[in-house]
């Protein structure tokens, strides 16, 4: 089916975001947190290395927002 138009206007609205200086600073700061968050010498115990993986796991699902955006805006133009 064709995107409707309030699936347009959410993805219309996404793709603004991604333009503005503040998500790209964000986005920078976010890569930042993420290559400190993978040095794992610095966890000290179990408890530690889960709860890093919750954090990479949220930044990753933060910096992969726009990839997915764009795959799944393809996706519903094409069902």
């Amino acid at each position: 089916s064709i995107m409707d138009e309030i699936d347009r206007k959410f993805y219309q609205d996404r793709l603004d975001l991604f333009m503005t200086d503040g998500w790209l600073d964000l986005i920078s700061e976010l890569q930042t947190l993420e290559k400190s968050l993978n040095d794992v010498k610095r966890l000290d115990n179990e408890k530690d290395l889960h709860y890093c993986r919750g954090q990479l796991s949220l930044l990753d699902m933060l910096l992969t927002l726009e990839e997915t955006t764009k795959v799944q805006m393809e996706m519903e133009e094409y069902e």
